[in-house]
């Protein structure tokens, strides 16, 4: 069975649906995604893998006025809400980069549960070529399931179409290797209050009584890049 035959029933195994963002995901926007990348309303977006567009209609309710989201699945398009519409484009990243040929650089970069889709040396070919296409003070921010977790192997291995396991080391040793330096890295935390604070608890327990745990436990991760300096 061909990859490409599973992303055919994709649209049926994530159950589509348009998008409502409620007051507490845009305080879970600001929090995770908005502070961390130092954005502002002003800086040019780009969402690969966008999905059924979370993270664009959040961009729109902050008042951002260019941002682009590509993801490969054409169907998306019928369920994306009509303020963000046309902010959307049917394909990847490199057959856009490619019909575009002198785009305006992008200044932050979102990928959002994407990378691991893609194979070790795709995920480099694609920080290479955003190099090129984003501005000197650029920032991606990542996210996929932590392997270095117990926790994240539910993530890494509930979707077939995943390709690679990264733990926060190899984020490291792949953003090197494109000419990108990871300057931060932090967990995802899920779930109300009370649950994040007994998972830090509970973690810290452990983290304790074990001789190497893992950098980070939560069952996905974040990873913030920049240019490294005197590279443009």
């Amino acid at each position: 069975m061909r990859r490409s035959d599973f992303y055919s029933s994709y649209e049926r195994f994530k159950e589509y649906h348009t998008v409502k963002i409620s007051r507490r995901n845009l305080r879970e926007f600001d929090k995770t995604i908005w502070g961390p990348l130092q954005a502002e309303s002003r800086h040019r977006f780009l969402e690969l893998g966008c999905g059924l567009g979370h993270m664009l209609f959040c961009l729109h309710e902050k008042g951002v006025e260019y941002f682009i989201g590509i993801d490969s699945d054409r169907r998306i398009a019928d369920h994306l809400p009509l303020e963000i519409r046309d902010k959307f484009i049917a394909g990847d990243a490199k057959t856009f980069f490619a019909r575009k040929r002198n785009p305006l650089p992008f200044d932050r970069v979102l990928m959002l549960d994407f990378l691991e889709h893609l194979s070790a040396e795709e995920g480099f070919q694609l920080l290479r070529e955003l190099h090129g296409r984003t501005s000197a003070d650029a920032k991606i921010l990542i996210r996929v399931p932590n392997a270095a977790s117990p926790w994240g192997l539910q993530n890494q291995y509930g979707d077939v179409t995943h390709i690679t396991a990264y733990s926060p080391g190899s984020i490291k040793q792949v953003a090197t290797a494109a000419d990108w330096q990871v300057c931060s890295l932090f967990p995802h935390k899920e779930g109300s209050g009370i649950r994040r604070f007994t998972d830090t608890v509970f973690h810290g327990i452990v983290s304790a009584l074990i001789s190497r745990p893992p950098e980070i436990w939560s069952a996905n991760f974040f990873a913030i890049l920049e240019k490294k300096r005197g590279r443009d």
